[in-house]
């Protein structure tokens, strides 16, 4: 089983991934969790959960998603978790680096990526 945690505080956006993710090949393989702010998401993961791919927005709440990564990267030492951030603003994009992200889309998304 693979886990992926999907973060984003628009519903609507949070609704197409986990739409993409279930239709791929690997649908039935997957769990994934949705989290609309990045608050929750820190406290699962402060608890103990893992994930082995964390789709993060940029813009959340007070936990944003690169202070989600850099929690991931730096005081929960997870070198493995992949961590793919979205975000309508890309100026943000040289900005995530030391958290070591698989990848960066902007919004609106395009499913083929």
């Amino acid at each position: 089983m693979f886990q992926i945690a999907v973060c984003d505080d628009i519903p609507e956006i949070v609704s197409q991934i986990r739409a993409a993710l279930e239709g791929s090949p690997l649908g039935a393989q997957l769990r994934i969790d949705d989290y609309g702010s990045g608050t929750a998401l820190a406290a699962r993961l402060r608890a103990g959960e893992r994930y082995d791919l964390l789709i993060l927005d940029i813009e959340l709440d007070e936990v944003d998603g690169v202070s989600i990564g850099h929690l991931l990267r730096d005081e929960l030492r997870d070198s493995a978790a992949q961590i793919l951030y979205i975000s309508g603003q890309q100026q943000y994009a040289m900005s995530l680096f030391d958290t070591r992200p698989l990848n960066f889309l902007i919004k609106p998304l395009d499913e083929a990526k």
